[in-house]
């Protein structure tokens, strides 16, 4: 099945991909018209786009820069704030919800673990003409039934602050990573962290070409990509 043909079926006017898994997964990021764009960036359970751009905490949604590192919400720790213990993002924080509609969401964390045990991960890259060009990661069903079934997820990268760093003074303020990084819905990814932190989905490739995928934590504010799911 080609990249193009993944396009079959719709959603409340998304197209989506059947794996055979507990969801269905969108064939786009929010933002993106084709593969080849990189879509908008969002810090953790916040709605507002941050293209091209990294989030400072001072901008971060529950977060005052006055009370730091105090939040308002989903914090498991009384040193991090009020605790409300909760672990995954509510609706209003959803940004998959907010822009696509109730059907649609986030992945949880045991959604993208169930999406790297179940299918294959290669990384591509694809060429549409001289100046259109992209790279990623394509996870191919391996469930009974739905072999061959694929969706694509580009390295669009990650960004990172370092202006306040003195340890990387020979980078510039904002940079892209071109590995793969993709928010959850979830503050946790079953192992020990601190509410400042949530789980992502990682993926970058050996320096052979093998992919290597996992889930790991990353702090809140940081600005990455959006693959909704609905079920």
């Amino acid at each position: 099945m080609g990249m193009l043909d993944l396009f079959e079926k719709y959603e409340a006017g998304h197209a989506y991909v059947d794996l055979g898994l507990s969801v269905n997964w969108a064939t786009l990021n929010i933002g993106q018209s084709n593969i080849f764009d990189f879509g908008d960036r969002f810090a953790w359970g916040d709605n507002r786009p941050h293209l091209d751009n990294y989030q400072h905490w001072e901008d971060y949604k529950f977060l005052d820069p006055k009370s730091h590192p105090l939040f308002s919400k989903y914090i498991t720790d009384p040193e991090y704030g009020p605790v409300d213990n909760v672990t995954r993002l509510e609706p209003e924080d959803d940004v998959a919800t907010a822009r696509w509609g109730w059907r649609w969401r986030m992945p949880t964390a045991s959604e993208f673990k169930e999406l790297i045990e179940n299918c294959s991960c290669k990384w591509v890259f694809y060429q549409k003409d001289e100046y259109d060009a992209t790279d990623g990661f394509l996870f191919t069903s391996m469930v009974k039934g739905y072999e061959g079934n694929s969706i694509f997820l580009p390295g669009c990268g990650i960004v990172y602050d370092h202006s306040g760093d003195k340890s990387q003074e020979h980078y510039e303020d904002k940079y892209f990573y071109g590995d793969c990084l993709y928010w959850s819905s979830d503050l946790e990814c079953g192992e020990p962290s601190t509410p400042d932190r949530a789980c992502m989905l990682f993926a970058d490739k050996s320096p052979l070409g093998e992919c290597r995928v996992r889930l790991q934590q990353e702090k809140r504010c940081i600005v990455t990509q959006i693959r909704p799911v609905f079920s």
